[in-house]
């Protein structure tokens, strides 16, 4: 089955022209990409997706209710169950990889993720890459269990074990993970391949408001995965996100 691509995205008509289209422009991405934004952003996102003249990229671009997890959950009640579903987040400056011991742009980015999904075994749902592009830090290795998901780019089965976090769009990739592994399924996490972005510094997004509030949010967002799982997840900073 063909890998369905999608992008979760609100208040950046800029930035996913100018970061993830021109990403996946180079990474010779020809399939189509599914762009679920808040049903009041539409029509902004669509003339400006009708000016944009440097990427040519073929989009399918619906409406859902705002907040990450119901864009994602759109996303995928739109789609079969068993779908291979990638999704990607609306800022990824680059893909890279280790290849041959060379570390590279990903120019055949669909093959390299349905090699990813190809390579998980039959009870995995989740995967995911290196959360950083750093050749010193990556490794030629899959990392299983415990070794975060992030959110802004991981593939998945369009299964109904794999739930959608209850309204915790923060830390929304450590609670799906965290009810993946609670289940008995063990996520994977391809090091070879990492992501270049910038964690919660972008302006607009899905996360979008006054810096207290965020701080706040994402600290009680922290704050109910801890307390639901004690023994996988644990706080390293006041506010933090915790470690796995």
């Amino acid at each position: 089955m063909q890998v369905a691509w999608a992008c979760c995205s609100s208040k950046r008509t800029e930035m996913i022209r100018k970061k993830t289209l021109r990403t996946l422009t180079r990474g010779n991405f020809a399939g189509t990409l599914t762009l679920c934004v808040p049903f009041e952003e539409l029509e902004e996102y669509r003339a400006a997706l009708d000016a944009d003249n440097e990427n040519r990229i073929a989009i399918q671009l619906i409406g859902s209710e705002k907040g990450l997890i119901r864009q994602r959950q759109t996303v995928r009640d739109m789609l079969p169950i068993g779908q291979r579903i990638m999704f990607i987040d609306d800022d990824i400056t680059a893909i890279k990889l280790i290849r041959d011991g060379v570390f590279q742009h990903a120019t055949d980015i669909e093959a390299i993720v349905e090699h990813c999904f190809n390579q998980l075994p039959p009870d995995c749902l989740l995967w995911g890459c290196y959360p950083v592009a750093n050749r010193g830090w990556m490794k030629n290795r899959v990392a299983i269990g415990t070794a975060l998901v992030v959110g802004a780019f991981y593939g998945c089965i369009n299964d109904p074990r794999l739930k959608e976090p209850d309204a915790l769009d923060d830390c929304e990739d450590f609670a799906r993970q965290l009810l993946e592994i609670t289940a008995g399924r063990k996520p994977q996490r391809f090091e070879w391949m990492g992501i270049d972005t910038v964690f919660f510094k972008n302006p607009g997004g899905i996360h979008q408001g006054p810096t207290d509030t965020q701080f706040k949010k994402r600290a009680d967002a922290v704050k109910t995965i801890c307390e639901k799982y004690p023994s996988l997840i644990r706080r390293k900073v006041e506010g933090g996100c915790g470690s796995a």
